[in-house]
């Protein structure tokens, strides 16, 4: 799973939330990624999760406030494109 300090790396969007907010994100992501299922991947879909759960934090939410950033959030935009290479879909007929 991706540590506080590949996060921090990753996303630099983030770097005035604090590193107690970050973490405490961080642990509900991991709690909303499946390993088995990501694989090598992991660590970038648990990245883009935590990301989104922190964009849409109070503490996003201000912050976009303050920026005048777009509403849309690249994070889910990606983790769904992340999703669809590693867990195919199955059709039944």
């Amino acid at each position: 799973m991706m540590t506080l300090i590949a996060f921090r790396a990753r996303y630099p969007e983030f770097r005035t939330a604090s590193d107690e907010l970050v973490q405490a994100i961080l642990d509900d992501a991991a709690l909303r990624v499946d390993p088995r299922a990501f694989g090598k991947k992991i660590d970038i879909a648990h990245g883009l999760v935590a990301a989104h759960l922190l964009l849409n934090s109070p503490y996003g939410r201000s912050q976009r406030l303050e920026s005048g950033e777009a509403e849309d959030d690249r994070h889910m935009q990606e983790y769904a494109l992340l999703h669809r290479e590693c867990i195919p879909t199955i059709f039944v007929i």
